[in-house]
C-alpha cells in the first residue's frame, strides 16, 4: 500500500460496508481546517520543543511511521515516544497543509475540496484528513511559505530527543 493510501485504508475500516455507494460528507477548505484545529492541542502541548528542533528531512520516515501506526491502531498512543524531529515534520506538514487550505478558504469560499463517506465520527474524520495530507501532497512542502526563526535566537533542541510532555 502506498503512503497517500493509507487514509484510504483507515475510512474503509471504520465505515459501513458498501460506504462507498452512500452519500458522502462533503468537506470545504474551513470545514478540513476546523478538523485539524481538534488535533491541535497535541502539537501545542510539545510546541516550544518542536519549534526548538532543527527541521530534518531524516526524520521523514519516522513520521510517516508514526502516522501509519496511528491509522492501524486508530489512536495516538506511543507518539509521546517519537523524537524531536518525527514531531517537527509532521508540525512542519500540518502547518503547511493549513496555510495551503487557508488560502483556498479565503479564494474560493464554497467549493467542496474533499469527501468522505458518513458514519465516521468527527474525532475519525480528522484522522483521515490527517492521513490523507500528511501522506499526500504534504509530504511534499514548500518550506519557504512556513515562518522561520533567525538561526541562535533559540537554543536548539536535539531532533532525536523524545519530547516530553510539559
Amino acid at each position: 500500500m502506498e503512503l497517500n493510501e493509507i487514509w484510504l485504508w483507515y475510512v474503509n475500516e471504520h465505515t459501513v460496508a458498501n460506504a462507498a455507494a452512500r452519500p458522502s460528507l462533503e468537506f470545504r477548505a474551513w470545514d478540513t481546517l476546523e478538523r485539524f484545529f481538534d488535533l491541535h492541542p497535541m502539537i501545542t502541548a510539545r510546541y516550544d520543543a518542536i519549534n526548538t528542533t532543527r527541521y530534518s528531512m531524516e526524520f521523514d520516515n519516522v513520521a510517516d511511521g508514526a502516522l501509519a501506526q496511528m491509522a492501524m491502531s486508530d489512536s495516538f498512543a506511543g507518539w509521546e515516544e517519537l523524537p524531536a524531529g518525527g514531531w517537527r515534520v509532521i508540525s512542519e506538514r500540518l502547518l503547511y497543509s493549513e496555510v495551503v487550505l487557508g488560502v483556498m478558504a479565503a479564494k474560493e469560499q464554497g467549493t467542496v475540496i474533499d469527501r468522505l463517506p458518513l458514519g465516521l465520527t468527527k474525532e475519525r474524520q480528522a484522522k483521515a484528513l490527517l492521513l490523507k495530507y500528511l501522506l499526500g501532497h504534504g509530504r511534499t512542502i514548500d518550506r519557504k511559505v512556513l515562518p522561520t526563526r533567525p538561526d541562535g535566537s533559540l537554543p536548539e533542541f536535539p531532533a532525536a530527543q523524545t519530547l516530553r510532555r510539559q
